[in-house]
């Protein structure tokens, strides 16, 4: 029953979700227009957008170089279970990027929702490795997560810059969740920590990151966009939740991982995608409505899939 628990682990991570989506909608709704003075009329877009900016380049900052600099990247007996996510993810970026002649999306959604269908929540990767491994499954998770997040931040970024007008270099170069990451990952290597009362300031801005940023998600939520795209979030979703779940376990299966190592690295896969990169999306000028609905979708649809995958190598 313990891969049954991953179930509930997403469930608040989906009620916040709603919540921001219910915020939103009691602030343009007729009783915030009768009642100017309610507290809940100050829900606006303009709101919204503030709370976006601060997630963006102060929070989700320091979640990625506290995550990265205090992470132990000890690979000695994981390199199978690495190369086996990097094959994971290089296969989600291919077939995330045929949509192109599958769908046949306009260049802005194809730019804009690519990245959804490749990229993973790292805040539930951690949670979901504590339930199914304890401690060393946190440990694996830690080292996958700080592997994966430069790989899928610059293909993520590539597809929004090359829709763009500047170059990709350009927006690698001053994209402050890549910068934070190597950072992270650098002062990691040299053996540099930032002193305790640092650390606690880091962590706890890093904590508040996950509830701000998934209610963020909501407020640019359009529910009526799925009429017009239902193809394209059926592939990123079926891509995201069951491709590279797919391939995955027949990594597993097939490399020589011990069962813990095949329990991580089946999570990773499993995981929905990111909620960071709705606010990527925004920042660099794609289609925000549609990677808000994607996140959404994925995030409803792990609920489901999540336990099933992890039942068959638990």
């Amino acid at each position: 029953m313990r891969d049954m628990q991953s179930l509930f682990l997403l469930l608040p991570d989906f009620a916040l979700i709603l919540l921001g989506w219910c915020l939103m909608c009691v602030s343009t709704s007729r009783y915030a227009a009768k009642h100017p003075a309610s507290p809940l009329g100050n829900f606006t877009q303009t709101f919204w957008r503030g709370i976006e900016q601060m997630v963006y380049y102060l929070l989700f900052l320091s979640l990625l170089f506290y995550s990265t600099n205090r992470a132990n990247f000890d690979l000695r007996g994981a390199s199978d279970m690495l190369l086996a996510a990097t094959l994971t993810v290089c296969a989600g970026i291919v077939l995330s990027y045929t949509a192109h002649w599958i769908c046949r999306p306009v260049p802005l959604a194809l730019a804009s929702g690519t990245q959804t269908g490749f990229h993973f929540n790292s805040y539930v990767c951690l949670a979901v490795a504590g339930r199914i491994a304890d401690q060393q499954g946190i440990a694996l998770m830690a080292v996958l997560v700080g592997a994966m997040v430069p790989l899928v931040n610059i293909a993520a970024v590539w597809s929004l810059a090359a829709r763009g007008q500047s170059g990709l270099w350009k927006e690698l170069a001053r994209n402050p969740l890549i910068i934070a990451t190597v950072l992270g990952l650098g002062t990691n290597l040299i053996g540099w920590h930032p002193p305790e009362p640092l650390a606690m300031l880091l962590s706890r801005l890093g904590a508040s990151a996950i509830a701000l940023g998934l209610m963020t998600v909501c407020a640019g939520l359009q529910f009526g966009r799925m009429a017009g795209s239902p193809g394209l979030v059926a592939w990123w979703t079926g891509v995201k939740l069951l491709a590279m779940l797919a391939i995955a376990l027949l990594l597993s299966r097939h490399m020589a991982m011990s069962p813990t190592e095949a329990r991580v690295l089946v999570a990773f896969a499993a995981m929905p995608t990111a909620s960071s990169f709705y606010i990527l999306a925004m920042r660099m000028g794609g289609d925000g409505p549609l990677v808000a609905l994607l996140v959404s979708a994925m995030t409803l649809g792990a609920l489901f899939t999540l336990p099933l995958w992890l039942a068959i190598v638990i």
